[in-house]
């Protein structure tokens, strides 16, 4: 019998020993695991919120520009997050911060991954089989509300302020006042946060969907507000159709 593991990229022999480690990491870590009793739903977890100041404008090609505007980004959220859980030690999170950003991120979702068996007989595919740790999805959907509710907490004591966060990104009017409530949020939650200065921002209404455009350090970043009434339209013009 012979077993075959197929990915979308080349894993060299280190990196699945990594894979091997980081599971044993949560393996040795279970209780804590399972001392969180309610497993959030990947439905409920809010990896995004934009205020409605972001898409405001209501005309096709209106542009809305915003100024002064300072990002907040969690250093190594998510491991910082399953350290400060007790999911892995300081050791691995300490050697985790030395790989490279693409990899370090792609072993910790790793723990998450399902897993997609076939067989074969005589070159005919006869069944798949689907396979998933379900402890360590449970842990990986905690590390990710956990950040989460940090972002959330931060939209909440801001107000008009926050214009949006994206995972592990938050953004907001550059005021004194601003910087002290992510400071106090990061203390309360472990989070060590760094500012960067947004060069410019403008939403652009582009009639179908809302495009908003960032720019820092001469690189454009685009995120896509959702429409509710953009929403509401398709669905009544395919009532229409049917």
């Amino acid at each position: 019998k012979m077993t075959y593991y197929y990915n979308d990229e080349h894993m060299s022999n280190s990196y699945l020993h990594l894979i091997q480690k980081v599971r044993k990491e949560f393996k040795e870590n279970e209780n804590k695991i399972k001392a969180h009793k309610d497993l959030p739903s990947v439905l409920d977890i809010k990896y995004y919120a934009f205020s409605e100041h972001t898409r405001m404008n209501e005309t096709a090609g209106e542009v809305l520009d915003f100024k002064n505007v300072l990002e907040a980004d969690i250093t190594k959220a998510y491991y910082q997050a399953a350290r400060n859980l007790g999911f892995i030690s300081e050791n691995f999170y300490q050697m985790c911060l030395n790989l490279p950003k693409e990899q370090r991120l792609k072993l910790l979702g790793s723990i998450a991954v399902k897993k997609f068996i076939n067989t074969y007989e005589h070159g005919k595919h006869k069944n798949q089989e689907i396979k998933s740790d379900e402890l360590m999805r449970k842990a990986w959907f905690i590390i990710c509300d956990h950040v989460a509710i940090c972002m959330s907490e931060i939209q909440e004591k801001m107000g008009k302020d926050f214009l949006f966060y994206w995972v592990d990104g938050c953004y907001f009017y550059n005021k004194p006042k601003n910087k002290k409530i992510i400071e106090s949020v990061g203390k309360k939650y472990a989070f060590a946060f760094k500012f960067i200065k947004i060069d410019s921002m403008r939403s652009i209404n582009k009639r179908t969907h809302i495009e908003l455009e960032l720019e820092k350090d001469g690189e454009k970043k685009l995120f896509y507000p959702p429409r509710k009434r953009i929403i509401k339209y398709f669905v009544m013009m395919k009532m229409m159709l049917l």
